[in-house]
């Protein structure tokens, strides 16, 4: 196992499954929303396409979600969540602008 190397609690190493949790920025209630939710869905499904990893479970709560994910094949647990976040943060500022083509 290798740590991170800014960070004592992130661990990387082979065939290790993660609990993650991310809090959502000043607890704004995007999940109470069903187009966030669909958004999230979706670029979580596209994610996991992209930056092989297995997916366990996810939960969506209105200020934040957890994932039980492994990845696989060299991936990186920290290149899938800054994608994630990412590209939801992304796509979610659209659709609060106004933007419909997400």
């Amino acid at each position: 196992m290798i740590k991170h190397r800014d960070s004592q609690k992130r661990i990387y190493g082979e065939d290790i499954v993660y609990f993650i949790t991310v809090k959502i920025h000043e607890n704004f209630p995007y999940f109470k929303e069903k187009i966030f939710c669909n958004l999230w869905i979706e670029e979580l499904r596209l994610c996991k396409k992209l930056k092989n990893f297995k997916l366990f479970a996810f939960c969506l709560l209105p200020d934040h979600f957890h994932l039980l994910v492994q990845p696989e094949n060299g991936a990186n647990i920290s290149k899938i969540m800054k994608s994630l976040k990412e590209n939801f943060s992304r796509d979610a500022n659209k659709i609060i602008r106004g933007n419909t083509t997400v």
